[in-house]
Order: structure tokens, then sequence, then C-alpha cells
């Protein structure tokens, strides 16, 4: 199991170091769990997350690991690769429900694949939201402030 952690540097703000505008929510205070198989995929996600949004986040490469590190924390959101070896995206899902319930974490799948069916099989495993890789920010941007605003009673 390969876990890497994603912390801001002390005292770091927003990334753009600008105030929050009414009505948006705080991404920076979002506790996210990284899943990619992908060593440079995980890389890239998380430096998006730290980088554009401020994000901290904890990074693992398998759908064991992730089982795991939701148990062993509360995360909001997991961005949940689909396709990896030993455990699968979808399984981690049905994993992390059977013991977090229907409550958090937020779980995204993230794909290559554009399929339909492959859509409506991460929801029916108790998947929230589908990104397509290669993960555009402004939508992933979009599904995080989605999960904020939620667990802030605003959505």
């Amino acid at each position: 199991m390969v876990t890497s952690t994603n912390r801001p540097p002390a005292g770091e703000g927003s990334p753009q170091g600008e105030p929050e505008a009414a009505g948006e929510a705080p991404l920076e205070r979002l506790r996210v769990l990284v899943v990619e198989d992908n060593v440079v995929n995980r890389q890239i996600l998380q430096l998006v997350l730290r980088k554009k949004f401020g994000i901290a986040s904890v990074a693992v490469e398998d759908g064991e690991s992730a089982v795991e590190a939701a148990a062993a924390e509360p995360f909001d959101v997991v961005l949940m690769d689909l396709q990896m070896p030993g455990i699968d995206g979808v399984e981690a899902t049905r994993r992390i429900r059977e013991r977090s319930g229907e409550g958090p974490p937020v779980i995204l799948a993230l794909s290559a694949s554009t399929v339909d069916a492959d859509r409506d099989r991460c929801l029916a495993a108790g998947m929230d939201g589908f990104l397509t890789k290669p993960v555009v920010p402004a939508d992933l941007r979009g599904e995080l402030e989605r999960c904020a605003l939620r667990m802030t009673g605003r959505a």
C-alpha cells in the first residue's frame, strides 16, 4: 500500500489568496482521499487539489487500501479510480458504503470510459458522481463545490 499525504504549507490560505465569495463553499476544508493506481495520475490529482483548490489530500494506490483508509479516517470526498488491480473501484465503493451507510463520504468515480453503462454501474454501487479522465479541473471544482455545499447544509 502506498499512501501519500498532500498538505498545504502552514499558513497557506486559499490558492488565490482571496476571501471566499458569498455562497461559495470553503473547498480547502474538505478531507479528500485520492484512490488511483497510476502513480502519475495520482500525483497530478493531488497537485491539482492542492495548487488550484487549496485542498490537502491523502492518496492510496488500490481499492483495498481505500477501504482501509476510509475506515481509519473520516473523509468527506473519495476520488475513486474504477479500474485497479485487485479490488476495483466499484467493489471498494460497495465495501466503504457497507461500513459508512449512505452518509459521507461522497464518492466520485474517475474513469476514462464515457459509456453510460459504466456510469450506471457506478451509481448503482453507491457512487455519487462520475468524472471522466483526464479530469478537467473545472469539472472537478464543480463536483467538489457541490460536495462542500451539501456538507455545510447550503445545497
